[in-house]
């Protein structure tokens, strides 16, 4: 159950958000704080989603060696 909510937060809260931060002065066309703030989701994210999948990639080689 934790995993799941660690991935939801790598794609969902964090990619998609920081993603949306940057789409919403475009289609807004004019002032949006968002892009100020979406740089730390992009960095959080991008951060735990390397974690995640190094993490699966080594539990899954531990699996193989077992």
């Amino acid at each position: 159950m934790a995993n799941f909510f660690l991935w939801w937060y790598a794609l969902g809260a964090g990619l998609l958000n920081g993603i949306a931060h940057f789409v919403f002065p475009i289609i807004k066309g004019g002032y949006f704080p968002g892009p100020y703030i979406a740089d730390g989701h992009f960095i959080l994210s991008g951060l735990l989603n390397y974690i995640l999948i190094r993490e699966n990639r080594t539990l899954k080689a531990a699996e193989r060696e077992a």
